[in-house]
């Protein structure tokens, strides 16, 4: 919808992302090296599919991610978690 749409919606590629939350239980740490410290008990990366063999978009990538519901309810994640989503993606689409 979107690829058909981006320029009536003024969108740019650029800044749409496909991103597939699970719940992620607080109480498991992330044993990665890609996500900060003091994030890991908060949120996971588990990596990306993509829905073509050549990726010309940025959403064509499907990154997948697990993040603590209880608190993202609770607002209690911040703008770090939604930077370290940014920052993995911006490291992620270099590949």
């Amino acid at each position: 919808y979107l690829d058909m749409h981006r320029e009536e919606l003024k969108i740019s590629d650029r800044k749409i992302y496909n991103i597939f939350i699970l719940p992620k239980n607080g109480l498991t740490k992330d044993n990665t090296d890609i996500i900060k410290e003091e994030l890991k008990k908060d949120i996971s990366y588990i990596g990306y599919g993509c829905l073509k063999n050549q990726v010309t978009k940025t959403y064509e990538r499907i990154y997948t991610f697990l993040i603590d519901f209880r608190k993202l309810v609770k607002q209690e994640l911040n703008s770090k978690c939604l930077d370290e989503i940014k920052r993995i993606i911006a490291l992620e689409s270099r590949k």
